[in-house]
């Protein structure tokens, strides 16, 4: 009977003795805080030498990484462009209290250099939309190039933890 219920105890234990295996794929995320989740830890951009391994997949994220700071750069010199000729244009609308006949012609040729500037603000950002499609680009290729590679293991190991102690197969 002692064999029985030691056999019977050994038993139980062995079952519930299981270890579940993290998940080694990377995830994008939704935000520029979260942009690469592996293993349920969120990772930035700059982080991304503790994220990926695979040589060509860092080469991918090194061009987006570039993309990325020269489409911000140019991004941001075409939203002053356009910010400052709005506001040229839109300040130079009025007829003014002067009774200088060259003011008018002034106002007029402010409002058109307004406007180039306007148009010359939209043409620069408008450049920068490939730079910014190469990243979105660049930054999946290197996620997909990275889990193509993650190598899977099978291994039979003999785990105790604090739920008993069992064969832990991991695949």
């Amino acid at each position: 009977m002692k064999k029985l219920t030691f056999l019977l105890l050994l038993t139980n234990t062995f079952v519930f003795s299981q270890e579940t295996n993290s998940n080694q794929q990377i995830i994008l995320g939704t935000s520029t805080k979260d942009l690469f989740i592996k293993n349920e830890e969120t990772y930035r951009l700059n982080q991304y030498k503790q994220v990926f391994e695979n040589p060509s997949a860092i080469k991918h994220i090194q061009k987006a990484y570039s993309n990325k700071t020269f489409g911000t750069i140019i991004s941001t010199i075409g939203g002053f462009g356009i910010g400052f000729g709005t506001g040229m244009f839109i300040g130079n609308l009025g007829k003014g209290n002067s009774k200088n006949p060259y003011e008018k012609i002034t106002r007029k040729s402010n409002r058109e250099s307004g406007l180039i500037y306007l148009g010359i603000g939209l043409g620069i950002t408008a450049t920068s939309i490939p730079l910014w499609i190469g990243f979105n680009k660049n930054i999946k290729k290197a996620v997909e190039l990275e889990n193509e590679t993650t190598t899977y293991s099978n291994s039979l190991n003999f785990n105790v933890n604090e739920d008993g102690y069992g064969l832990a197969f991991k695949f």
